[in-house]
Parts: C-alpha cells; sequence; structure tokens
C-alpha cells in the first residue's frame, strides 16, 4: 500500500512540475510541434528537441501506465504518429527539468509522450512514461522487419518423396510426402529486448503431371497414410511439382498478434514419378 501512495504522489508531483513549467505538454496539442516537418516521416530523430518520432503501432514499455491508453490500443494504432520528447521541451540546451527523473528508476528519466492521429492535427498529450536502458517505446514495424527474417530461417525446405519407392502403378494410388510437419511451426525469440513468438502456418499445391492439381494443409506421409495422394491412369515418366506456402503471425511482449510482412514465403520442389502398368501374374493352386 505504501510503495501504492508513494507512486501515485509521485506521479502527481510530475504532473504539477510539467503544470508549472511545460504548460503546453499538458495541453491538448502542442503548438510549436503542429506543422513543424521534424514530426512527420516514419521514423527519425529530431536533434532539436531530442525527440523520438514514429509512426504506427507501438510498443510501448511494460512498466508503462497510461490514462488515457493501454500498451494495446497503442501497439493497434497503425494510423498514429509518435512523438516522445523530453518533459519539458522548451529547456534551454542539454538541461534536464526537474520533474524529469521523479517516480523513475535509477538510470531512467520520464519523457512526454505525444500523438497524432491526422496529419493535419496537432500533437495531443497522451501522457508520460520512464525511458532509459532496455525501457523504451519500439515501433511494431522494426519489429516486424526483423522477424521477416527469423521467419524465413524458421522453415524447414521440402523434400518430397513418394511410394511405392520403386514405381507407382497404374490405376492405383500413389502416396506423396512434402518432407515437411503439418501443422504450426513455432519459435522464440528476442528482439529489441523484447520476447518475440512466431507462429507459421503452410499450405502446399501440388501438381502431378498429367494436369492433376491438389491443395492441401497436409504434408503428407508414408502408407497408410493417404491424405496426400494421386492414381495415375497412364503409364510413364511425370514430374510431380510442389509449392509449399508458409504465411504467420507474431506477438512481441505479449502484444499481438501482429501478420508477418512481405506476404507468404514460398519453397518450390520437384519430383521425377515412374508409374508402370500394373503386371499380372497367374498362381498355381
Amino acid at each position: 500500500m505504501t510503495s501504492r501512495v508513494s507512486s501515485a504522489v509521485g506521479l502527481i508531483i510530475t504532473f504539477v512540475i510539467l503544470a508549472l513549467t511545460c504548460p503546453h505538454a499538458l495541453a491538448g496539442t502542442v503548438g510549436p510541434c503542429a506543422g513543424d516537418a521534424t514530426c512527420s516521416g516514419d521514423v527519425g530523430s529530431d536533434q532539436q528537441t531530442g525527440s523520438f518520432v514514429g509512426r504506427g503501432g507501438m510498443v510501448l514499455p511494460a512498466s508503462s501506465d497510461l490514462p488515457s491508453m493501454s500498451r494495446e490500443q497503442a501497439a493497434g494504432c497503425q494510423s498514429c504518429a509518435w512523438r516522445l520528447q523530453s518533459v519539458c521541451p522548451y529547456a534551454s540546451g542539454d538541461d534536464i527539468c526537474v520533474g524529469a527523473t521523479l517516480g523513475c528508476p535509477p538510470g531512467e528519466i520520464r519523457r512526454a509522450l505525444l500523438r497524432q492521429l491526422d496529419p493535419s492535427a496537432g500533437w495531443e498529450f497522451v501522457g508520460t512514461l520512464c525511458v532509459g536502458g532496455r525501457s523504451r517505446p519500439v515501433l511494431v514495424a522494426d519489429v516486424a522487419d526483423r522477424v521477416r527474417d527469423r521467419f524465413v530461417d524458421l522453415l524447414p525446405p521440402p523434400h518430397p518423396s513418394y511410394q511405392p519407392a520403386n514405381g507407382a502403378l497404374v490405376n492405383l494410388p500413389a502416396i506423396f510426402a512434402s518432407g515437411q510437419r503439418d501443422g504450426v511451426q513455432r519459435d522464440d525469440f528476442v528482439l529489441f529486448d523484447l520476447p518475440v513468438h512466431v507462429d507459421a502456418r503452410p499450405s502446399w499445391d501440388w501438381a502431378f503431371g498429367d494436369g492433376a492439381t491438389l491443395t492441401t494443409a497436409d504434408a503428407g506421409g508414408t502408407y497408410p497414410d493417404r491424405r496426400v495422394s494421386h492414381t495415375f491412369t497412364h503409364a510413364g515418366q511425370f514430374t510431380v511439382s510442389v509449392d509449399s506456402s508458409w504465411t504467420g503471425t507474431f506477438t512481441v511482449d505479449g502484444l499481438g498478434p501482429f501478420d508477418v510482412t512481405g506476404g507468404p514465403v514460398t519453397q518450390a520442389a520437384t519430383l521425377a514419378v515412374t508409374v508402370r502398368e500394373a503386371g499380372g501374374q497367374l498362381v498355381a493352386n
């Protein structure tokens, strides 16, 4: 109870200091930022005010407790532009106003978070949060760019095969396998000091070389698994192709899921299949 009261008192003191030293920060918009070219763009840094500028969903530190916006809302706001700057944006030079470290752990500084919903509108004050070290906001788009590379590395290559291995028989089903696993493939790793979880979901497009095709979410297998099979109606040599298509989603620090960007990842492989006539044989009683 004592720690909660202390935190609340610290936050109240911070807002009082903001109101006295930085009155524009608590207004509905921040006047000097409205129409300022340094406040636009997808990602950048305004060296004059020491502010961070970003556009799209943003992952706020887990310690953030903004009264007007949850972490989920910030991460899902794709149309938002963000500005993270000193709680006292009008301090000269490298000065830090007295309220910058109130209520923050050692090594962190309280910053004002501003949001712009429309490029033609001013900047709205959302709240303040402590930033420093590993506690910092990260754009979802920056995480997505790194996730794409890890996503591609996660995917196993196709190694198609068929049975009977010594040749399929006319009018009898040949069984095919992609050499991959069906179902969701998962991976966990860390980006920007944040835990990331990825789910990859596959599908397969088969072309059997005789005009027949099959699209399935089954990876195929060996006998007696006939989920991926095909019956050839005449003998010959056939080139069977299979395309694996992977789509994915990811979560970052428990937020999401978000789509893996860049569209599906496709892998292609081919397989030479020999089809023979089934010969008859007389057997003596």
